[in-house]
């Protein structure tokens, strides 16, 4: 249905999510136009067309070409480091519990 399935860290990647800086090992206190995240300048060669980017560069880069980018390269990983993996941690065990005790919930209403 043209719909794409993009991994998390790129979709906040390139939208400008980063993790703290003080997390990367920068002493700056926090991004910044004229401080910005370290992956920025990478982002900003796929999109922005002064650079030689476009749009399309973009949709092309979230369909296939993020899979090209050897594992060492990936950029967007940093985005989910330090405190922000933490947190997502901690929040997805409590949304599995959650789930779990929503499915206990259906299991003794439906008895």
């Amino acid at each position: 249905m043209g719909r794409i399935t993009v991994p998390p860290a790129i979709a906040c990647a390139t939208s400008g999510f980063s993790a703290p800086p003080s997390d990367l090992g920068s002493s700056l206190t926090q991004y910044s136009k004229a401080n910005p995240p370290p992956h920025w300048t990478k982002v900003k060669a796929i999109v922005s067309t002064s650079l030689g980017g476009s749009m399309k560069n973009l949709r092309e880069f979230l369909v296939r070409g993020w899979r090209n980018v050897p594992e060492d390269e990936r950029w967007w990983d940093s985005a989910f480091t330090g405190t922000v993996e933490q947190k997502r941690k901690a929040r997805l065990q409590d949304v599995g519990s959650l789930r779990r005790r929503m499915e206990e919930t259906a299991a003794l209403i439906s008895i």
